[in-house]
């Protein structure tokens, strides 16, 4: 939502002292809480604040990340690509370190991970005593931009305009790599095989979902579903090739373009496709999806009218 990314930027922006502001809030966020699956923190070594993000978002985000995240995993290594180190913390979870960073440069980075913008105190602020330090965050901003290769960000703080809008594009190019869903909690059983997902994404995108995880018992009846902190799914009633439109839906944003690469030796086939997507959609409670459809299917249907039409009179 825009109107809260703005918000929280004028919070920050007005704070005179942001890390003690956020830390209380930042603990008690349910990203922050003991066992969490999926989770990485960021800090710098200036601070002793660390925020908590969700793993597919900052993997779905940077490439480098997502490559780094993996070697990390198959190797136990710490993984150094400076400024900027991957290694496990004292309770043993995933920690990235930015040696040296002020804090405002990794508070940027992240706000601009969730909400596509940055805190651009280089832009806002025209205090000649602050700007030599507006400047230095500038310019770590695009030092961990580029090793991140968060190149809009980069962008953005480079030639000091808003970055371009850049995160469903990422997510829907990431779902197509399967180590972005190393850190997922759900397996979702469909007719033909099974898909990962993040239940973050689900309950956000779907309704069904999200009285699902967090109804009247707040999740707590998929207790003796879990296995290994996977919650198993059981939507054997919809086909695997039709939810992978409801998945490009739900983490890519994507809409009618999903149909534009299709191709069927009928237009039948595609009328069916189109149909159980939405009927999907429809299960799922997600009603733009299944807006989308029925505007895919409209299109066809003034197609084929405009056809008969033209049929119509060349036969008279």
């Amino acid at each position: 939502d825009s109107d809260v990314a703005d918000r929280i930027k004028a919070a920050i922006l007005a704070s005179s002292d942001i890390e003690a502001e956020l830390q209380p809030i930042l603990q008690a966020h349910e990203l922050s809480q003991p066992g969490y699956r999926g989770r990485v923190w960021i800090k710098t070594t200036n601070s002793d604040v660390r925020i908590p993000v969700h793993e597919f978002i900052l993997a779905g985000r940077s490439a480098a990340a997502k490559r780094a995240l993996v070697e990390f995993r198959q190797t136990g290594r710490s993984i150094l690509s400076d400024p900027l180190v991957i290694e496990s913390d004292s309770a043993g979870q995933v920690q990235i370190s930015c040696k040296g960073m002020d804090f405002m440069s990794i508070l940027n980075v992240v706000y601009f991970l969730y909400t596509d913008n940055a805190i651009d105190v280089w832009r806002q602020n025209k205090d000649p005593q602050i700007m030599p330090h507006c400047r230095q965050i500038r310019s770590e901003v695009m030092r961990i931009a580029t090793v991140l290769e968060l190149r809009t960000l980069e962008r953005a703080a480079r030639i000091m305009v808003d970055p371009k809008r850049s995160l469903s594009g990422d997510l829907d190019m990431a779902i197509k790599d399967e180590s972005f869903f190393d850190s997922s909690d759900v397996l979702i059983h469909l007719d033909g095989g099974s898909v990962k997902a993040h239940s973050q994404i689900l309950r956000q995108r779907s309704p069904f979902f999200a009285g699902l995880f967090h109804g009247r018992s707040a999740g707590k009846w998929l207790d003796s579903r879990r296995g290994d902190d996977i919650i198993n799914v059981d939507l054997k009633d919809i086909d695997r090739n039709v939810f992978d439109y409801v998945l490009r839906h739900m983490y890519g944003d994507v809409e009618e373009e999903m149909f534009d690469e299709v191709r069927f030796r009928s237009l039948d086939d595609f009328i069916d496709l189109i149909l159980d997507v939405m009927s999907a959609a429809n299960e799922l409670m997600i009603d733009r999806l299944s807006q989308v459809c029925q505007k895919v299917l409209g299109r066809f249907g003034e197609s084929m009218c405009l056809s008969l039409r033209n049929w119509g009179s060349l036969l008279q």
